[in-house]
């Protein structure tokens, strides 16, 4: 990957245009890639609408960092639900964290009395998660370069493709995987209990997850901790296509958890739901959560909310 020239502060276009388009009534995604076309700049600027102003390196070629820039947010419903979740002094898992959006607004929420552990696997995105953590100088905030593993050793890592917009593919594969037009990557692995014993983090308030189908790999490295209700909190994206590459399915992964005493809700991801939180006003958790009442999901790509033992639904579900 060649090393871009980072501006600090957005140039005056993608400053204006972003007021705009986070006020568009519709077709805000559309302008924004609009206004990307070609070869957008990289830079650092403050997370829009961020509450303790949160210093990002936004590469506008990757649409995860585009859209936080000129939308304000990232998958709103997560983004929603980790609001309601997390307060301050509590912690937070982000495995899978990319260039850190949801590390740096949890490590925000739960302030300095709290813990942040960012996990990424593909080393390009966690170079930037690691400026990141840097930029805003959060000493409760810790990065991890290693990939969630059922035990320690190596693992392939299929990287995303540079000539993409979205920079959140890499994955797991076997004997070099299919080729999507991304590197690959000999990266450390290392099961999640043991990676948390090495931060002497004994107990999760929230654990976010989204690892393209090595979801089973890293339930098998948090068995010990599942046990012991280590993890109040997990939210988890599902990958049905990638998971059937290493022979699992959505439901054997939520069999896993169910057998380790957790209960679920669904998070509807559809485009209708992303579109109504996103554009909405006074929309709520009940707006797209649910019951989760069977073991199998039907959805491309579903998203659950599981509760260990004991942990109550989030208030703003029960209202």
């Amino acid at each position: 990957m060649v090393e871009r020239t980072v501006h600090v502060g957005a140039p005056l276009w993608a400053r204006v245009s972003s007021q705009i388009v986070r006020r568009l009534p519709r077709g805000r995604y559309r302008a924004m890639n609009w206004l990307c076309r070609g070869e957008p700049p990289t830079f650092i600027d403050v997370v829009p609408g961020s509450d303790r102003r949160l210093i990002f390196e936004c590469d506008l070629r990757n649409t995860l960092a585009r859209e936080v820039y000129f939308t304000g947010t990232y998958e709103p419903q997560a983004t929603m639900l980790i609001r309601e979740v997390l307060t301050q002094g509590q912690v937070f898992v982000d495995v899978g964290a990319n260039w850190g959006y949801f590390s740096l607004l949890s490590a925000g929420i739960v302030g300095g009395t709290g813990r942040v552990v960012a996990i990424e696997a593909d080393p390009r995105m966690y170079r930037t998660l690691a400026r990141n953590t840097a930029l805003n100088s959060f000493p409760h905030l810790t990065s991890v370069h290693v990939a969630a593993a059922a035990k320690p050793g190596t693992l392939t890592l299929l990287g995303y493709s540079e000539e993409d917009t979205n920079w959140g593919l890499s994955r797991v594969v076997k004997d070099g995987g299919n080729g999507n037009g991304g590197k690959t990557f000999e990266v450390e692995a290392k099961p999640i209990d043991t990676i948390l014993d090495e931060q002497r983090v004994d107990s999760v308030d929230l654990l976010k997850m989204d690892i393209e189908g090595a979801e089973g790999f890293a339930l098998e490295g948090m068995r010990r901790g599942l046990a012991s209700g280590r993890y109040r909190r997990i939210v988890l994206e599902l990958h049905p296509d990638q998971l059937r590459e290493h022979g699992q399915s959505a439901g054997d992964i939520l069999r896993t958890l169910r057998d380790a005493g957790y209960r679920g809700w669904t998070i509807d991801h559809s485009l209708e739901s992303l579109r109504r939180v996103a554009y909405g006003r006074n929309v709520g958790l009940r707006d797209f959560m649910a019951p989760l009442e069977k073991d199998s999901v039907t959805r491309e790509w579903p998203h659950v909310l599981l509760l260990a033992d004991g942990v109550e639904p989030p208030p703003a579900l029960l209202r």
